[in-house]
């Protein structure tokens, strides 16, 4: 059985956070604390389709981060009336929308295919 060690090494990357947090840093001093704005001036979650775009155009993963900061914004300072985070199911969730698992498509080839 995998230890939580062994699948953090292989499906984890510290590098995205800690870039996450160097541009929280920068951001500080740019827009200053996140409160103050966050969502009465703004709404983080506006911000993520913009830069998911720029990524799909260019391909710069620096965009990603962004997307993952504003992310961490919404989660943070929700715009959106009456957001809590509510842990849910499998059968909640949308899934892989875009294709199969690795691990869906060895269990589906064990079904006899």
């Amino acid at each position: 059985m995998d230890t939580q060690n062994d699948i953090l090494v292989r499906d984890w990357n510290a590098d995205f956070i800690k870039k996450m947090q160097n541009r929280i840093l920068v951001s500080h001093y740019k827009y200053g604390w996140m409160k103050n704005t966050y969502p009465e001036l703004a709404q983080a979650v506006k911000e993520i389709e913009p830069r998911l775009k720029k990524y799909l155009e260019t391909g710069n993963t620096e965009w990603l981060i962004d997307v993952a900061n504003f992310a961490m914004i919404e989660f943070m300072y929700p715009s959106i009336s009456g957001a809590a985070f509510r842990g849910t199911d499998s059968d909640e969730s949308p899934g892989l929308t875009s294709g199969i698992s690795y691990k869906e498509l060895v269990d589906s080839m064990k079904g006899g295919y």
